[in-house]
């Protein structure tokens, strides 16, 4: 399982951030943070119907 933080610790240590300026960063935060949530929303959404899925079939 992944959770929002950990999606986004591993794209924040990823980037290279000592090369921007603060906007920059501030606002490649934010991306970060709304991609990490949609990264991990998916893979909660396909846990959840792999799940249903395994009920249905047994």
């Amino acid at each position: 399982m992944i959770t929002p933080k950990t999606a986004y610790r591993m794209l924040y240590y990823s980037l290279p951030f000592y090369m921007l300026t603060t906007t920059e960063s501030v606002m490649l935060h934010m991306v970060l943070v709304l991609f990490a949530g949609l990264l991990s929303y998916s893979f909660y959404n396909a846990a959840q119907v792999a799940s249903k899925l395994i009920a249905a079939n047994l």
